[in-house]
C-alpha cells in the first residue's frame, strides 16, 4: 500500500509505503484491509445489504470485536443482535436477498439446525451465507479488497461489548 498526503494546506508529509499492515490510523479516520476487514464486510452484507459498506460507525464496531479478541463466528452471533425480531426462516430468506446466496432457505435451515439452533445456530447461517461464493464475488465488486474499508475511530465499551455475546 502507498499513503500519499494530498492536504498540501497543512504541509506535505510525503508519501510512504506500508507493507503487512491491516489498518491505517489517520488524524480522521481509520482505512481497514485483509481478511478482518473482509470477514465484516461479508456479514455486514448477508445482514443488510452491500449498501452497508458506506457505514464507517458499523465497521468501526465490528473491528472492536476483533480487538478484543472475539473469533469470526462470535462476531458473526453478536452481529445479530440487530435481528432478533426475525424467525429463523425469515431471517434464512433476508440473508439470500441481501448477498445473492446460491444457498436455499432449507439449506441455511439446516445449517442452522444442525448447529444447535438458537443464536448460534443463527450465527452458522449468516457465516454460510457470508462466504457463499455469490457473496465472495459481490465483495469483489464493492473493491473493498483493493480500497480497504473507511471506519470512524471508535473507542468500545468493552463491557457493553462483552455483554453482548452470549456466553458459552
Amino acid at each position: 500500500w502507498t499513503v500519499r498526503d494530498t492536504n498540501l494546506a497543512n504541509g506535505d508529509e510525503g508519501t510512504d509505503t506500508v507493507t503487512n499492515v491491516e489498518r491505517l490510523v489517520f488524524a480522521d479516520q481509520m482505512l481497514s484491509f485483509g481478511a478482518r476487514a473482509e470477514d465484516i464486510a461479508r456479514v455486514a452484507i448477508v445482514l443488510w445489504s452491500p449498501a452497508i459498506l458506506g457505514s464507517t460507525t458499523l465497521f468501526s464496531r465490528g473491528y472492536s470485536f476483533y480487538d478484543v479478541g472475539y473469533s469470526y463466528a462470535q462476531m458473526s452471533q453478536v452481529a445479530l443482535q440487530f435481528w432478533g425480531d426475525l424467525s429463523d426462516a425469515d431471517l434464512a430468506a433476508q440473508l439470500i436477498r441481501n448477498s445473492g446466496s446460491s444457498k436455499t432457505a432449507a439449506q441455511l435451515l439446516a445449517t442452522l439446525a444442525a448447529n444447535g439452533g438458537g443464536n448460534a445456530g443463527r450465527a452458522a447461517m449468516v457465516r454460510e451465507a457470508a462466504d457463499d461464493p455469490a457473496t465472495l464475488a459481490l465483495l469483489d465488486q464493492t473493491g473493498v479488497k483493493v480500497t480497504g474499508i473507511v471506519s470512524d475511530h471508535f473507542v468500545p465499551d468493552f463491557g457493553t461489548l462483552f455483554s453482548l455475546l452470549p456466553s458459552g
